[in-house]
């Protein structure tokens, strides 16, 4: 029997160069995925347009570009003559994940953002000023006035039924579904939200005592369900 050893790179290089009338910095040596941030600067008289890659081809229009490492990168930040009014958007995020999108947009211009959740963890919604305004893992929208805009991408961490990270009190929370329902085993009176694996929400109730109809196409689905004390958040199955 032969045996061949196969090996595969490790690390990459991402390049950052600019053309005329401006300045770029974030190039750099990384892992597989690791986070990179790109910035470009303009100079006196001068708008940053977009990066463009090895080929000339258009990237992203965004000023800082962030994106996860997946091979060697090359990126030119080109500029364009004259002040252009921008919009900055700041993204975060909580523990579990990651958030791109940030940085300087034309005023009414269109804004991607994009969550990436970690391992073991999966994605809850976007927040604006403490406010819930999609469950996407990609949220576009236009800009509509000038100013700042803050987001922040929000993760939670995969739990099990035996109440991992749960108060005491909850450790006998139940959900599941059968029959075209959701079972809630004392859950009573606790918030629950119902979205796809993907991260779009397709139910938000209050729990009674037993179950909720609910006919739901095939699909992994996470359920997540607070009462104040604590977080109950489980996956489930509706099979075809």
């Amino acid at each position: 029997m032969n045996v061949q050893a196969v090996f595969a790179k490790n690390s990459y290089t991402l390049n950052v160069s600019a053309g005329a009338n401006g300045s770029a910095a974030g190039g750099k040596l990384g892992f597989y995925r690791d986070y990179m941030k790109a910035t470009a600067t303009a100079g006196e008289g001068y708008h940053f347009v977009k990066w463009t890659d090895a080929k000339g081809d258009s990237v992203s229009a965004n000023n800082p570009y962030e994106f996860p490492l997946t091979g060697d990168t090359e990126l030119r930040a080109v500029f364009g003559e004259g002040y252009r009014s921008r919009v900055t958007v700041t993204v975060s995020e909580t523990n579990g994940g990651h958030a791109y999108g940030g940085g300087e947009y034309d005023n009414g211009g269109m804004v991607r953002l994009e969550a990436s959740a970690d391992p073991g963890c999966y994605f809850t919604g976007w927040t604006h000023d403490g406010v819930r305004v999609s469950t996407e893992t990609v949220y576009v929208f236009r800009l509509t006035e000038g100013g700042s805009y803050s987001y922040t991408a929000g993760f939670a961490r995969y739990m099990t039924e035996t109440g991992n990270g749960l108060p005491a009190a909850d450790l006998e929370a139940r959900a599941y579904y059968a029959d075209g329902a959701l079972h809630l085993v004392n859950l009573t009176g606790s918030v629950v939200l119902v979205s796809t694996i993907g991260g779009r929400q397709v139910l938000q109730f209050k729990a009674g005592d037993g179950e909720y109809p609910a006919a739901l196409p095939a699909g992994v689905y996470v359920l997540s369900a607070a009462n104040g004390k604590g977080k109950y958040v489980t996956k489930f199955a509706v099979k075809e």
